[in-house]
Protein backbone atom coordinates (compact mmCIF):
# COMPACT_ATOMS: atom_id res chain seq x y z
CA UNK A 1 0.00 0.00 0.00
CA UNK A 2 1.75 3.52 -1.16
CA UNK A 3 1.62 6.34 1.72
CA UNK A 4 -0.18 8.13 -0.33
CA UNK A 5 -3.17 6.10 -1.43
CA UNK A 6 -6.12 7.14 0.19
CA UNK A 7 -6.95 3.96 2.15
CA UNK A 8 -4.07 5.23 4.31
CA UNK A 9 -4.55 9.15 4.44
CA UNK A 10 -6.09 9.12 7.92
CA UNK A 11 -9.77 10.60 8.83
CA UNK A 12 -9.95 13.55 10.16
CA UNK A 13 -11.55 12.90 13.67
CA UNK A 14 -13.15 15.66 15.64
CA UNK A 15 -13.97 14.80 19.02
CA UNK A 16 -17.91 15.84 20.11
CA UNK A 17 -18.67 17.69 16.58
CA UNK A 18 -21.75 16.03 16.84
CA UNK A 19 -22.93 17.59 20.11
CA UNK A 20 -21.93 20.74 19.46
CA UNK A 21 -22.74 21.45 16.37
CA UNK A 22 -26.14 19.43 15.47
CA UNK A 23 -26.40 18.09 11.41
CA UNK A 24 -24.68 15.62 9.35
CA UNK A 25 -21.29 15.29 9.88
CA UNK A 26 -19.41 13.62 6.45
CA UNK A 27 -16.39 11.97 6.65
CA UNK A 28 -13.39 14.22 6.20
CA UNK A 29 -9.78 13.11 5.40
CA UNK A 30 -6.75 14.78 6.19
CA UNK A 31 -4.09 15.21 3.62
CA UNK A 32 -1.34 13.80 5.23
CA UNK A 33 -0.85 10.45 6.48
CA UNK A 34 -0.32 9.70 10.79
CA UNK A 35 2.49 8.37 10.10
CA UNK A 36 4.14 11.48 8.26
CA UNK A 37 4.11 13.06 12.38
CA UNK A 38 6.40 10.02 13.47
CA UNK A 39 8.89 10.44 11.00
CA UNK A 40 9.57 14.08 10.56
CA UNK A 41 9.78 17.05 12.60
CA UNK A 42 6.63 19.34 12.56
CA UNK A 43 9.10 22.01 10.46
CA UNK A 44 9.62 21.32 7.77
CA UNK A 45 6.59 19.38 7.73
CA UNK A 46 5.12 22.04 7.11
CA UNK A 47 7.14 24.63 5.17
CA UNK A 48 7.21 28.25 6.74
CA UNK A 49 8.01 31.88 5.06
CA UNK A 50 11.21 33.27 5.12
CA UNK A 51 10.40 35.94 7.75
CA UNK A 52 9.33 33.31 10.22
CA UNK A 53 11.79 30.66 9.81
CA UNK A 54 14.65 33.42 10.11
CA UNK A 55 13.27 35.07 13.41
CA UNK A 56 13.24 31.34 14.89
CA UNK A 57 16.67 30.58 13.62
CA UNK A 58 17.93 33.52 15.25
CA UNK A 59 15.74 33.46 18.27
CA UNK A 60 15.96 29.56 19.01
CA UNK A 61 19.53 28.39 17.25
CA UNK A 62 16.98 26.67 14.66
CA UNK A 63 13.81 26.99 12.40
CA UNK A 64 12.66 23.31 13.63
CA UNK A 65 9.77 22.12 16.03
CA UNK A 66 12.63 19.94 18.33
CA UNK A 67 14.04 23.87 18.50
CA UNK A 68 11.03 25.10 19.63
CA UNK A 69 10.25 22.59 22.11
CA UNK A 70 14.02 22.10 23.84
CA UNK A 71 13.50 25.94 24.67
CA UNK A 72 9.83 25.86 25.44
CA UNK A 73 10.96 22.99 28.23
CA UNK A 74 13.83 25.02 29.17
CA UNK A 75 11.86 28.30 29.66
CA UNK A 76 13.17 30.47 27.14
CA UNK A 77 10.91 30.19 24.66
CA UNK A 78 8.76 33.61 25.65
CA UNK A 79 12.01 34.95 26.60
CA UNK A 80 12.12 37.77 23.80
CA UNK A 81 9.03 39.01 25.00
CA UNK A 82 9.10 39.31 28.71
CA UNK A 83 9.47 42.04 31.06
CA UNK A 84 10.21 40.91 34.50
CA UNK A 85 9.15 37.41 33.96
CA UNK A 86 5.74 38.30 32.49
CA UNK A 87 5.14 37.74 29.11
CA UNK A 88 3.97 40.60 26.95
CA UNK A 89 2.31 39.33 23.66
CA UNK A 90 2.57 42.94 22.15
CA UNK A 91 6.11 43.76 23.27
CA UNK A 92 7.10 44.54 19.68
CA UNK A 93 4.72 46.91 19.49
CA UNK A 94 4.90 48.86 22.45
CA UNK A 95 8.20 49.04 22.75
CA UNK A 96 8.63 50.62 19.16
CA UNK A 97 5.70 53.02 20.28
CA UNK A 98 8.45 54.35 23.09
CA UNK A 99 11.20 54.66 21.41
CA UNK A 100 12.81 55.63 17.66
CA UNK A 101 14.02 52.25 17.66
CA UNK A 102 12.48 50.41 14.43
CA UNK A 103 9.46 48.56 15.05
CA UNK A 104 10.87 44.58 15.20
CA UNK A 105 7.58 43.46 13.06
CA UNK A 106 8.69 39.84 12.56
CA UNK A 107 9.44 39.28 16.21
CA UNK A 108 5.65 40.59 17.20
CA UNK A 109 4.03 38.60 14.20
CA UNK A 110 6.06 35.31 15.37
CA UNK A 111 4.07 35.12 18.27
CA UNK A 112 0.99 36.18 17.57
CA UNK A 113 0.61 33.76 14.74
CA UNK A 114 1.13 30.42 17.85
CA UNK A 115 3.47 28.50 15.56
CA UNK A 116 5.20 27.07 18.80
CA UNK A 117 1.43 25.33 19.36
CA UNK A 118 2.65 23.00 16.24
CA UNK A 119 5.64 21.22 17.88
CA UNK A 120 3.66 20.86 21.39
CA UNK A 121 0.38 19.16 19.77
CA UNK A 122 3.08 17.09 17.59
CA UNK A 123 4.55 15.55 20.85
CA UNK A 124 1.51 14.90 22.24
CA UNK A 125 0.43 12.73 19.03
CA UNK A 126 4.04 10.64 19.47
CA UNK A 127 4.06 10.53 23.12
CA UNK A 128 0.43 10.55 24.62
CA UNK A 129 1.85 12.53 27.14
CA UNK A 130 -1.31 14.56 28.46
CA UNK A 131 0.59 17.14 29.78
CA UNK A 132 1.22 18.27 26.42
CA UNK A 133 -2.22 18.10 25.55
CA UNK A 134 -3.22 20.51 28.88
CA UNK A 135 -0.01 22.74 28.05
CA UNK A 136 -1.27 23.23 24.09
CA UNK A 137 -4.97 24.37 25.96
CA UNK A 138 -2.98 26.61 28.54
CA UNK A 139 -1.30 28.56 25.85
CA UNK A 140 -4.34 28.66 23.52
CA UNK A 141 -6.62 30.03 26.36
CA UNK A 142 -3.70 32.49 27.33
CA UNK A 143 -3.54 34.14 24.29
CA UNK A 144 -7.58 34.11 23.18
CA UNK A 145 -7.38 36.62 26.89
CA UNK A 146 -4.46 38.79 25.74
CA UNK A 147 -5.36 39.22 22.13
CA UNK A 148 -9.29 39.77 21.76
CA UNK A 149 -10.45 40.62 18.39
CA UNK A 150 -10.24 43.92 17.44
CA UNK A 151 -11.65 45.21 13.91
CA UNK A 152 -10.39 47.51 11.44
CA UNK A 153 -6.56 46.37 12.13
CA UNK A 154 -6.08 45.77 7.96
CA UNK A 155 -7.13 49.26 7.22
CA UNK A 156 -4.03 50.71 9.69
CA UNK A 157 -0.70 51.40 8.15
CA UNK A 158 1.38 48.39 8.84
CA UNK A 159 3.42 50.53 11.63
CA UNK A 160 0.17 51.89 13.35
CA UNK A 161 -0.95 48.08 13.86
CA UNK A 162 -0.26 45.35 16.71
CA UNK A 163 -0.39 42.86 13.72
CA UNK A 164 -2.78 40.44 15.39
CA UNK A 165 -5.47 40.38 13.31
CA UNK A 166 -4.90 41.04 9.75
CA UNK A 167 -3.47 39.08 7.03
CA UNK A 168 -1.07 36.39 7.34
CA UNK A 169 -1.05 36.11 11.45
CA UNK A 170 -4.98 35.10 11.17
CA UNK A 171 -3.82 32.98 8.30
CA UNK A 172 -1.20 31.30 10.13
CA UNK A 173 -3.46 30.98 13.05
CA UNK A 174 -6.06 28.95 11.62
CA UNK A 175 -3.89 26.57 9.62
CA UNK A 176 -2.06 26.09 13.45
CA UNK A 177 -5.38 25.27 14.47
CA UNK A 178 -6.41 23.01 12.61
CA UNK A 179 -3.58 20.76 12.35
CA UNK A 180 -3.62 20.75 15.62
CA UNK A 181 -6.86 19.28 16.09
CA UNK A 182 -5.54 16.16 13.68
CA UNK A 183 -2.46 16.15 16.38
CA UNK A 184 -4.47 15.87 19.68
CA UNK A 185 -7.76 14.53 18.47
CA UNK A 186 -6.84 11.46 20.99
CA UNK A 187 -6.71 13.44 24.33
CA UNK A 188 -7.84 12.99 26.99
CA UNK A 189 -7.99 15.78 28.68
CA UNK A 190 -10.06 17.66 26.41
CA UNK A 191 -13.54 17.71 26.53
CA UNK A 192 -16.61 19.38 24.90
CA UNK A 193 -16.08 23.02 26.21
CA UNK A 194 -12.42 22.75 25.09
CA UNK A 195 -13.25 21.43 21.49
CA UNK A 196 -15.81 24.09 21.44
CA UNK A 197 -13.37 26.70 21.52
CA UNK A 198 -11.08 25.78 20.03
CA UNK A 199 -14.07 24.85 16.71
CA UNK A 200 -15.08 28.40 16.96
CA UNK A 201 -11.71 29.96 17.30
CA UNK A 202 -11.56 28.09 13.56
CA UNK A 203 -14.63 29.19 12.26
CA UNK A 204 -14.45 32.88 13.51
CA UNK A 205 -10.65 33.11 12.02
CA UNK A 206 -12.33 31.52 8.45
CA UNK A 207 -14.99 33.88 8.93
CA UNK A 208 -12.32 37.08 8.58
CA UNK A 209 -10.00 35.29 5.72
CA UNK A 210 -13.50 35.16 3.93
CA UNK A 211 -13.92 38.76 3.91
CA UNK A 212 -10.15 39.60 2.98
CA UNK A 213 -10.18 37.06 0.50
CA UNK A 214 -12.79 38.31 -1.47
CA UNK A 215 -11.42 42.06 -0.82
CA UNK A 216 -8.66 40.89 -2.86
CA UNK A 217 -10.46 38.60 -5.27
CA UNK A 218 -11.99 41.91 -6.56
CA UNK A 219 -8.90 43.67 -7.51
CA UNK A 220 -7.38 43.08 -10.91
CA UNK A 221 -3.79 42.94 -9.50
CA UNK A 222 -1.95 39.37 -8.44
CA UNK A 223 -1.95 39.59 -4.49
CA UNK A 224 1.17 37.26 -3.52
CA UNK A 225 1.87 34.22 -1.37
CA UNK A 226 -0.54 35.81 1.56
CA UNK A 227 -3.43 35.66 -0.73
CA UNK A 228 -2.51 32.08 -1.87
CA UNK A 229 -2.41 30.94 2.12
CA UNK A 230 -5.76 32.32 2.31
CA UNK A 231 -7.18 30.24 0.18
CA UNK A 232 -5.35 27.21 1.27
CA UNK A 233 -6.73 27.75 4.71
CA UNK A 234 -10.25 28.44 4.12
CA UNK A 235 -10.09 25.02 1.83
CA UNK A 236 -8.85 23.27 4.38
CA UNK A 237 -11.58 25.19 7.09
CA UNK A 238 -14.58 24.91 4.58
CA UNK A 239 -14.01 21.12 4.15
CA UNK A 240 -12.53 19.53 7.20
CA UNK A 241 -15.60 21.19 8.94
CA UNK A 242 -18.72 20.61 7.04
CA UNK A 243 -20.52 21.43 9.91
CA UNK A 244 -19.95 25.08 10.20
CA UNK A 245 -23.13 26.50 8.56
CA UNK A 246 -20.74 28.38 6.38
CA UNK A 247 -18.46 25.85 5.06
CA UNK A 248 -19.44 26.12 1.86
CA UNK A 249 -19.03 30.17 1.71
CA UNK A 250 -15.10 28.93 2.94
CA UNK A 251 -14.73 26.38 -0.02
CA UNK A 252 -16.11 28.47 -3.08
CA UNK A 253 -14.01 31.37 -1.36
CA UNK A 254 -10.87 29.37 -1.42
CA UNK A 255 -11.10 27.57 -4.55
CA UNK A 256 -11.43 31.13 -6.18
CA UNK A 257 -8.47 32.28 -4.79
CA UNK A 258 -6.25 29.10 -5.80
CA UNK A 259 -7.56 29.70 -9.48
CA UNK A 260 -6.62 33.74 -9.57
CA UNK A 261 -3.55 33.00 -7.79
CA UNK A 262 -2.59 29.73 -10.55
CA UNK A 263 -3.41 32.38 -13.33
CA UNK A 264 -1.54 34.99 -12.45
CA UNK A 265 1.71 34.25 -10.40
CA UNK A 266 2.48 30.64 -10.89
CA UNK A 267 4.60 30.47 -14.71
CA UNK A 268 3.85 27.54 -17.30
CA UNK A 269 7.68 26.56 -16.74
CA UNK A 270 6.65 25.95 -12.98
CA UNK A 271 8.60 29.17 -11.66
CA UNK A 272 6.96 31.82 -9.29
CA UNK A 273 6.86 35.61 -9.76
CA UNK A 274 8.19 35.52 -6.09
CA UNK A 275 11.34 34.85 -7.69
CA UNK A 276 12.39 33.38 -4.57
CA UNK A 277 13.37 29.49 -3.89
CA UNK A 278 12.50 28.86 -0.41
CA UNK A 279 8.91 30.99 -1.21
CA UNK A 280 8.47 28.24 -4.39
CA UNK A 281 8.77 25.29 -1.90
CA UNK A 282 6.16 26.99 0.27
CA UNK A 283 4.05 28.05 -2.58
CA UNK A 284 4.08 24.41 -4.39
CA UNK A 285 3.16 22.90 -0.96
CA UNK A 286 0.18 25.17 0.05
CA UNK A 287 -0.80 24.25 -3.85
CA UNK A 288 -0.69 20.66 -3.23
CA UNK A 289 -2.05 20.16 0.30
CA UNK A 290 -5.03 22.13 -1.54
CA UNK A 291 -4.84 19.45 -4.45
CA UNK A 292 -5.24 16.29 -1.95
CA UNK A 293 -7.54 17.94 0.24
CA UNK A 294 -10.02 18.44 -2.89
CA UNK A 295 -8.71 14.77 -4.30
CA UNK A 296 -9.49 12.68 -1.22
CA UNK A 297 -12.70 14.59 0.01
CA UNK A 298 -14.44 13.75 -3.75
CA UNK A 299 -14.44 16.86 -4.43
CA UNK A 300 -14.11 18.80 -8.08
CA UNK A 301 -10.42 19.71 -8.92
CA UNK A 302 -9.15 22.94 -10.21
CA UNK A 303 -8.43 22.88 -13.74
CA UNK A 304 -4.95 22.95 -14.45
CA UNK A 305 -3.66 22.49 -10.34
CA UNK A 306 -1.87 18.89 -10.91
CA UNK A 307 -0.21 19.61 -13.67
CA UNK A 308 1.01 23.05 -12.33
CA UNK A 309 2.25 21.28 -8.96
CA UNK A 310 4.07 18.68 -10.89
CA UNK A 311 6.02 21.15 -12.98
CA UNK A 312 6.64 23.66 -9.39
CA UNK A 313 8.34 20.23 -8.39
CA UNK A 314 10.10 19.88 -11.34
CA UNK A 315 11.68 23.92 -11.48
CA UNK A 316 12.49 23.33 -7.90
CA UNK A 317 14.22 19.58 -8.73
CA UNK A 318 16.50 20.74 -11.28
CA UNK A 319 17.02 24.26 -9.77
CA UNK A 320 18.28 23.19 -6.07
CA UNK A 321 22.49 23.25 -5.67
CA UNK A 322 24.28 20.44 -6.34
CA UNK A 323 24.45 19.79 -2.41
CA UNK A 324 20.63 19.89 -2.62
CA UNK A 325 19.82 23.02 -1.18
CA UNK A 326 17.59 25.76 -2.18
CA UNK A 327 19.67 28.70 -3.73
CA UNK A 328 20.66 31.77 -1.44
CA UNK A 329 18.77 34.21 -4.42
CA UNK A 330 16.18 36.73 -3.36
CA UNK A 331 14.08 36.42 0.29
CA UNK A 332 15.41 32.23 0.10
CA UNK A 333 16.62 30.42 3.15
CA UNK A 334 18.48 27.47 2.96
CA UNK A 335 15.86 24.73 2.60
CA UNK A 336 16.67 21.05 2.08
CA UNK A 337 15.40 20.49 -1.42
CA UNK A 338 16.52 16.58 -1.06
CA UNK A 339 14.00 16.21 2.02
CA UNK A 340 11.12 18.34 0.89
CA UNK A 341 10.89 16.34 -2.26
CA UNK A 342 10.99 12.90 -0.52
CA UNK A 343 7.70 14.06 1.78
CA UNK A 344 6.42 15.21 -1.58
CA UNK A 345 7.11 12.11 -3.54
CA UNK A 346 5.16 10.38 -0.57
CA UNK A 347 1.82 12.39 -0.88
CA UNK A 348 2.26 12.68 -4.48
CA UNK A 349 4.34 10.33 -7.11
CA UNK A 350 6.29 12.69 -8.79
CA UNK A 351 8.50 11.81 -12.24
CA UNK A 352 11.97 12.71 -11.23
CA UNK A 353 13.89 14.84 -13.35
CA UNK A 354 17.27 13.89 -14.76
CA UNK A 355 19.57 16.97 -14.24
CA UNK A 356 20.35 17.70 -17.56
CA UNK A 357 23.57 19.66 -18.51
CA UNK A 358 21.25 22.69 -19.71
CA UNK A 359 18.17 23.27 -18.02
CA UNK A 360 16.22 26.54 -19.34
CA UNK A 361 12.90 28.22 -17.86
CA UNK A 362 12.07 30.58 -20.28
CA UNK A 363 9.28 32.14 -18.79
CA UNK A 364 11.26 32.52 -15.32
CA UNK A 365 13.98 33.69 -17.43
CA UNK A 366 16.74 31.29 -15.25
CA UNK A 367 19.01 28.90 -16.48
CA UNK A 368 20.77 26.23 -15.28
CA UNK A 369 24.59 25.13 -16.93
CA UNK A 370 25.95 21.65 -14.85
CA UNK A 371 29.12 20.27 -16.07
CA UNK A 372 31.07 17.58 -14.82
CA UNK A 373 32.90 19.88 -12.66
CA UNK A 374 31.62 23.30 -12.35
CA UNK A 375 27.40 24.24 -11.65
CA UNK A 376 26.13 27.43 -13.01
CA UNK A 377 23.39 29.55 -12.29
CA UNK A 378 21.82 32.49 -14.13
CA UNK A 379 18.83 34.11 -12.20
CA UNK A 380 16.96 36.98 -14.83
CA UNK A 381 13.76 36.48 -12.62
CA UNK A 382 11.83 39.70 -12.70
CA UNK A 383 12.14 42.39 -10.26
CA UNK A 384 9.14 44.25 -8.44
CA UNK A 385 7.63 41.68 -6.86
CA UNK A 386 7.21 40.86 -3.01
CA UNK A 387 10.46 38.53 -2.06
CA UNK A 388 12.46 39.75 -5.29
CA UNK A 389 15.85 41.49 -5.06
CA UNK A 390 17.67 43.83 -7.45
CA UNK A 391 20.27 42.55 -9.54
CA UNK A 392 19.39 40.73 -12.60
CA UNK A 393 21.27 38.55 -14.17
CA UNK A 394 22.90 37.40 -11.29
CA UNK A 395 25.29 34.52 -11.77
CA UNK A 396 26.02 31.79 -9.07
CA UNK A 397 28.93 29.75 -9.44
CA UNK A 398 29.70 26.34 -7.69
CA UNK A 399 32.74 24.09 -8.14
CA UNK A 400 31.64 20.53 -7.38
CA UNK A 401 29.01 20.63 -4.04
CA UNK A 402 31.37 23.78 -2.83
CA UNK A 403 29.62 27.79 -3.70
CA UNK A 404 32.38 29.94 -5.21
CA UNK A 405 30.63 33.06 -7.03
CA UNK A 406 27.54 33.48 -3.72
CA UNK A 407 24.53 35.73 -3.26
CA UNK A 408 24.23 38.29 -0.71
CA UNK A 409 21.14 35.57 0.34
CA UNK A 410 18.50 37.03 2.89
CA UNK A 411 18.85 38.46 6.19
CA UNK A 412 16.50 38.20 9.47
CA UNK A 413 13.37 40.75 8.02
CA UNK A 414 13.79 42.94 11.29
CA UNK A 415 17.40 43.72 10.77
CA UNK A 416 16.38 46.22 7.87
CA UNK A 417 19.53 47.88 7.67
CA UNK A 418 21.39 44.85 6.10
CA UNK A 419 18.41 43.60 4.39
CA UNK A 420 17.78 47.12 2.53
CA UNK A 421 21.50 46.13 1.25
CA UNK A 422 21.06 42.87 0.03
CA UNK A 423 17.69 43.42 -1.56
CA UNK A 424 19.78 46.07 -3.62
CA UNK A 425 21.23 45.77 -7.07
CA UNK A 426 24.86 46.17 -5.22
CA UNK A 427 25.02 43.25 -3.32
CA UNK A 428 24.73 40.71 -6.07
CA UNK A 429 27.04 39.21 -8.99
CA UNK A 430 26.49 41.70 -11.40
CA UNK A 431 27.14 45.28 -13.46
CA UNK A 432 26.21 48.36 -11.60
CA UNK A 433 25.47 51.34 -13.73
CA UNK A 434 25.61 54.99 -12.64
CA UNK A 435 25.11 53.35 -8.75
CA UNK A 436 23.04 50.66 -9.31
CA UNK A 437 19.57 51.66 -8.39
CA UNK A 438 17.36 49.95 -9.88
CA UNK A 439 14.51 49.76 -7.62
CA UNK A 440 14.56 53.04 -5.23
CA UNK A 441 12.06 52.36 -2.44
CA UNK A 442 7.96 51.86 -2.88
CA UNK A 443 6.63 54.68 -5.32
CA UNK A 444 10.12 55.84 -5.80
CA UNK A 445 10.84 53.71 -9.20
CA UNK A 446 14.07 55.33 -10.72
CA UNK A 447 14.66 52.50 -13.20
CA UNK A 448 12.56 49.64 -14.29
CA UNK A 449 14.84 46.85 -15.78
CA UNK A 450 13.30 44.46 -17.88
CA UNK A 451 15.36 41.11 -18.08
CA UNK A 452 15.32 38.55 -21.17
CA UNK A 453 16.62 35.43 -21.79
CA UNK A 454 18.37 35.90 -25.64
CA UNK A 455 20.35 32.97 -26.05
CA UNK A 456 20.81 29.11 -24.98
CA UNK A 457 23.03 26.39 -26.61
CA UNK A 458 24.79 23.15 -26.26
CA UNK A 459 27.59 22.07 -28.47
CA UNK A 460 30.38 20.74 -28.60
CA UNK A 461 31.22 20.15 -24.92
CA UNK A 462 30.19 23.81 -24.16
CA UNK A 463 27.45 25.23 -23.16
CA UNK A 464 26.09 29.37 -23.54
CA UNK A 465 23.01 31.25 -22.49
CA UNK A 466 22.94 35.21 -22.77
CA UNK A 467 20.41 37.27 -21.45
CA UNK A 468 20.19 40.98 -21.30
CA UNK A 469 19.29 43.52 -19.25
CA UNK A 470 17.18 46.85 -20.55
CA UNK A 471 16.67 50.03 -18.46
CA UNK A 472 14.89 53.16 -19.40
CA UNK A 473 15.08 56.26 -17.01
CA UNK A 474 14.79 60.22 -17.29
CA UNK A 475 18.11 61.04 -19.10
CA UNK A 476 19.77 57.62 -19.32
CA UNK A 477 19.11 54.15 -20.90
CA UNK A 478 21.45 51.42 -21.41
CA UNK A 479 21.33 47.98 -22.40
CA UNK A 480 23.78 45.23 -20.78
CA UNK A 481 24.04 41.61 -22.33
CA UNK A 482 25.73 39.15 -20.11
CA UNK A 483 27.02 35.78 -21.69
CA UNK A 484 28.23 32.71 -19.93
CA UNK A 485 30.17 30.39 -22.00
CA UNK A 486 30.72 27.11 -19.77
CA UNK A 487 33.12 24.06 -20.34
CA UNK A 488 34.56 21.25 -18.22
CA UNK A 489 37.38 23.14 -16.44
CA UNK A 490 36.21 26.96 -17.80
CA UNK A 491 33.43 29.55 -17.43
CA UNK A 492 34.19 33.01 -19.61
CA UNK A 493 32.19 35.68 -18.78
CA UNK A 494 31.55 38.75 -20.92
CA UNK A 495 29.42 41.77 -20.06
CA UNK A 496 28.48 44.05 -22.17
CA UNK A 497 27.07 47.25 -21.59
CA UNK A 498 25.59 49.92 -24.25
CA UNK A 499 24.55 53.76 -23.04
CA UNK A 500 22.94 56.20 -24.45
CA UNK A 501 25.84 58.83 -22.23
CA UNK A 502 28.81 57.99 -20.49
CA UNK A 503 28.27 56.19 -17.01
CA UNK A 504 30.29 54.76 -14.69
CA UNK A 505 29.77 50.76 -14.35
CA UNK A 506 31.33 48.69 -11.88
CA UNK A 507 31.33 44.58 -12.04
CA UNK A 508 30.86 42.78 -8.85
CA UNK A 509 31.79 39.15 -7.92
CA UNK A 510 30.99 37.71 -4.54
CA UNK A 511 32.87 34.76 -3.05
CA UNK A 512 32.18 32.24 -0.87
CA UNK A 513 34.03 32.74 2.74
CA UNK A 514 37.01 31.50 1.07
CA UNK A 515 41.10 32.56 0.80
CA UNK A 516 42.15 34.33 -1.90
CA UNK A 517 45.32 35.05 -3.20
CA UNK A 518 45.83 38.11 -5.65
CA UNK A 519 48.74 38.29 -7.15
CA UNK A 520 50.95 41.42 -7.86
CA UNK A 521 49.16 42.50 -11.25
CA UNK A 522 45.92 43.20 -9.31
CA UNK A 523 43.88 41.46 -12.53
CA UNK A 524 43.51 37.83 -11.51
CA UNK A 525 42.78 35.87 -8.01
CA UNK A 526 43.47 32.82 -7.21
CA UNK A 527 41.02 30.97 -4.59
CA UNK A 528 41.14 27.29 -3.47
CA UNK A 529 37.60 25.50 -3.57
CA UNK A 530 36.35 22.05 -3.54
CA UNK A 531 40.30 20.68 -3.72
CA UNK A 532 40.96 22.69 -6.77
CA UNK A 533 42.26 26.11 -7.37
CA UNK A 534 40.30 28.45 -9.42
CA UNK A 535 41.82 31.31 -10.88
CA UNK A 536 39.64 34.63 -11.73
CA UNK A 537 41.54 36.26 -14.62
CA UNK A 538 41.02 39.45 -16.44
CA UNK A 539 41.04 39.09 -20.01
CA UNK A 540 42.24 41.33 -22.57
CA UNK A 541 39.15 43.03 -23.87
CA UNK A 542 38.43 43.70 -19.91
CA UNK A 543 37.84 47.81 -19.57
CA UNK A 544 37.68 47.79 -16.05
CA UNK A 545 40.82 48.58 -13.76
CA UNK A 546 42.65 45.95 -11.35
CA UNK A 547 40.40 43.75 -9.15
CA UNK A 548 39.28 46.13 -5.60
CA UNK A 549 39.08 43.01 -2.73
CA UNK A 550 36.77 44.01 -0.22
CA UNK A 551 34.43 42.21 2.45
CA UNK A 552 30.77 42.35 3.26
CA UNK A 553 28.63 40.47 5.10
CA UNK A 554 26.19 37.47 3.67
CA UNK A 555 24.24 34.50 4.76
CA UNK A 556 26.29 31.97 4.72
CA UNK A 557 26.14 27.78 4.81
CA UNK A 558 23.12 26.76 7.60
CA UNK A 559 21.48 30.47 7.03
CA UNK A 560 24.33 32.30 9.34
CA UNK A 561 25.86 35.67 8.61
CA UNK A 562 29.42 35.45 7.51
CA UNK A 563 31.60 37.65 5.42
CA UNK A 564 32.46 37.71 1.49
CA UNK A 565 35.32 38.78 -0.19
CA UNK A 566 34.14 40.65 -2.78
CA UNK A 567 36.08 41.60 -6.30
CA UNK A 568 35.03 44.84 -8.31
CA UNK A 569 36.30 46.20 -11.10
CA UNK A 570 35.53 49.65 -12.69
CA UNK A 571 35.11 51.40 -16.24
CA UNK A 572 34.17 54.55 -17.91
CA UNK A 573 32.21 55.22 -21.24
CA UNK A 574 29.33 54.15 -23.11
CA UNK A 575 30.34 50.95 -25.08
CA UNK A 576 31.90 49.07 -22.16
CA UNK A 577 33.29 45.46 -21.92
CA UNK A 578 33.92 43.32 -19.13
CA UNK A 579 35.40 40.25 -19.97
CA UNK A 580 36.48 37.32 -17.05
CA UNK A 581 37.76 33.91 -17.03
CA UNK A 582 37.29 31.74 -14.00
CA UNK A 583 39.44 28.54 -14.82
CA UNK A 584 39.74 25.29 -12.49
CA UNK A 585 42.90 23.33 -12.23
CA UNK A 586 44.05 20.62 -9.91
CA UNK A 587 46.01 21.58 -7.27
CA UNK A 588 49.31 19.77 -7.67
CA UNK A 589 50.58 16.94 -5.66
CA UNK A 590 53.82 18.55 -3.58
CA UNK A 591 51.29 21.58 -2.61
CA UNK A 592 48.46 19.52 -0.99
Amino acid sequence: MSVGSSREMRTFGKPFIDGLYPGSSRRRVYPYPERMFHDHDIFPLFIVDGGAFLFANRAFGGGTGRDLLRALDAGSLFAPWEVDGKLRWNRSFEDAARSPCAYETQKQEWLNSLFFLLPIAQEYFRTGDERRARSWYSHFRRWQRAQPYVPGQDGKPWWASDRCWMDMQITWRLLVFVHSVFLLRRSASLGPRHWHSIYESIRFHAQLLVGEARAQLARKTPEGNHFLQKGNALIYAGLLFPEFPDSTGFVTTGRATIRKHLREEINADGGSVEASPSYSHFIARLYLEVFLLLKHNRMPGIPGLETSIRRQYGFLARTASPAGATLALSDSYELNVTDDLRIVEQLLPLRRTRATSLSVFPQSCFAVMRGRNMTAYLDGMPVGTWHHHDGKPNLLLYVGAQPLLVDSGCFEYDHQELRRWAKSARAHNVVIVDGGVQLAGRGERRVSPVVTLERCERARGRQRVVMRHRSESPGLSYWWSRTVEMSETTLELVDRIKASRPVSAEQLFYLAALHVTRPRHGREVVVPVGGKVVHVQQQRRHAGGAFVVEFFPVMGPGNQVTESPRLSSRAEGRDLVFHVKFSLQEIPRSSR
